[in-house]
């Protein structure tokens, strides 16, 4: 039953039939695996323990003892008594489920996989290895194979709670906010104390804002164990947000004192390590962030030819796009000194910034852009775009505010049909960006309401230009004060920037327009949030 359909219904069979037959081998047996599978350790014990001497070692019994020392953290243990019963009966599924959940601890995923694929092969609606096969593909941010297979295991069991939180948290992190409330409320309704679900309800709060609730929820949970690592992390997230950074810092290092391996917690500790100036170390914790699978970044090519500061005389060197267009301007700074370095440059680049990047960088790099060509030219080593400043070494001191963007001459003439401007006006002409891109996890503490800047419209001798693109831009037709858009005119970044080229000022939040404006040496002030990002 536990592979052919909901385990809630296994184990209401099994504990039925155990209370007919308490003393008969199989009830109890299996009753003792399902036990230990659902973490009642003690209690599966206690049905060993009545077993006749000459029945421990059979094959079920073997798998719920390896069950048992995976729950305890032995997982060597649970290998050697996997190992036994698999070479007895290799396709023995209790068991090759459970060295499918061992392999996916461990990483090893490639084995998980294909063990998750015999098991399917001879089981179909076997729902924990589809939800394991789900928790692989999350791993790699493969979210929409992930959620399919979580999917199926619902399909199979819609009561299947580990499935029900892995599909909140990814409708979470893709903002679909109100499907992450339908899957939490329904796993809340079926266990309400259920560590999981409370830390994602906690992570699903801070998405729509309710920082106080999550602290609430990690904090009951934390209470009732100090080492549940994923509220640990949760609560050193939310004092990294409120500036509390030691408190965020000492959580952090707990984490990693009990794991090692947490990228996530790796990766928070870079953040806030830029954040204070010390560099070299937050470089460091920033590699970690394409194992962090919310950021939603994935490693290409692997570990293939990763250029990490090796010589490159006589070699070409791919960077490749891996965040947005104004992290892609941001890290230009660099492509001059590669250029000197590498017997040739290949830059990858967004269809948004093609013309930019071909007006203003070294005319010997090449440009790659997805969709435009075929496929990267041949190339000796790669590298993500942000992480230059790692294997560049870069130190705060090293940035010296210099623009590293020149426009040609010829890039400016629409900027001015564009703008209008008289040569006899001389009001302080200000470009306004509000709003930045509304999928982004954290928009909300970045962007803010047109309507927020009105009291810029009533200083003298000022004239507002809109910069805005995208759907904030409709808020223009409620604007109350005189604004110029622009924005919705600007074919690309080419043109955004010749257009900033002529203004004064450009006041923006955390946006690409921002880093454009820095990148030309143009003046421009920037509405951060308090806890802003490290780069500000």
């Amino acid at each position: 039953m536990a592979f052919t359909g909901p385990l809630k219904d296994a184990h209401a069979l099994a504990e039925g039939i155990f209370r007919f037959f308490p003393d008969e081998f199989e009830p109890r047996s299996v009753l003792a695996y399902l036990r230990a599978d659902a973490g009642q350790l003690n209690s599966a014990q206690t049905l060993l323990d009545g077993l006749d001497p000459d029945k421990q070692n059979a094959p079920i019994v073997r798998t719920t003892k390896a069950c048992q020392c995976l729950h305890n953290g032995d997982a060597e243990g649970a290998q050697e008594l996997l190992e036994n019963v698999l070479t007895e009966i290799p396709d023995y599924l209790p068991a090759m489920l459970l060295k499918m959940r061992l392999k996916a601890g461990r990483s090893q995923w490639t084995q998980a996989r294909h063990l998750g694929e015999k098991i399917l092969a001879r089981a179909p609606r076997c729902v924990p290895a589809q939800h394991i096969l789900g928790t692989l593909h999350l791993a790699r941010n493969e979210q929409r194979e992930a959620e399919l297979r979580f999917r199926s295991a619902l399909g199979v069991d819609p009561d299947y709670t580990p499935a029900l939180v892995n599909v909140a948290a990814i409708c979470t992190q893709q903002k679909r906010l109100d499907e992450a409330k339908e899957f939490l409320t329904k796993v809340l309704a079926l266990e309400p104390t259920r560590p999981t679900a409370l830390t994602q309800f906690a992570l699903y709060s801070i998405g729509v804002g309710e920082l106080q609730r999550a602290n609430a929820i990690v904090e009951d949970l934390l209470a009732e164990n100090a080492e549940h690592i994923s509220a640990k992390m949760v609560l050193a997230y939310l004092r990294q947000k409120s500036g509390d950074t030691e408190s965020a810092k000492r959580l952090y290092e707990e984490i990693l004192a009990k794991y090692p391996e947490s990228a996530e917690a790796h990766f928070n500790l870079g953040l806030i390590a830029l954040a204070e100036g010390r560099w070299k170390e937050g470089w460091e914790g920033y590699e970690h962030r394409f194992a962090v699978p919310q950021l939603g970044l994935s490693l290409r090519f692997a570990s293939r030819n990763l250029w990490r500061n090796e010589d490159l005389e006589g070699k070409t060197l791919y960077l490749w796009i891996e965040q947005g267009l104004g992290d892609q301007m941001q890290m230009w700074r660099f492509i001059t000194r590669l250029t000197k370095m590498a017997k040739h440059v290949i830059l990858g680049v967004s269809p948004e910034l093609r013309r930019l990047a071909e007006a203003c960088l070294p005319k010997d790099i090449s440009l790659f852009t997805p969709g435009k060509e075929n496929s990267v030219p041949m190339w000796d080593y790669h590298c993500p775009l942000m992480s230059l400043p790692h294997r560049l070494g870069i130190k705060a001191d090293d940035p010296t505010g210099d623009p590293y963007l020149f426009l040609p001459t010829n890039a400016t003439e629409r900027a001015r049909q564009l703008l209008q401007i008289d040569a006899d006006d001389q009001r302080l002409k200000i470009g306004l960006v509000w709003s930045g891109n509304p999928q982004y996890q954290e928009d909300r503490y970045r962007s803010m309401p047109l309507s927020a800047w009105h009291e810029l419209a009533v200083l003298p001798n000022v004239a507002l230009y809109s910069l805005q693109k995208g759907p904030a831009a409709d808020e223009l037709e409620e604007a109350d004060f005189p604004i110029v858009p622009i924005g919705t005119q600007l074919a690309d970044f080419l043109e955004t920037a010749a257009v900033v080229q002529q203004l004064d000022l450009v006041i923006s939040v955390d946006t690409s327009v921002a880093h454009c404006a820095g990148a030309l040496g143009k003046p421009v002030w920037i509405a951060l949030p308090a806890i802003a990002d490290w780069r500000w």
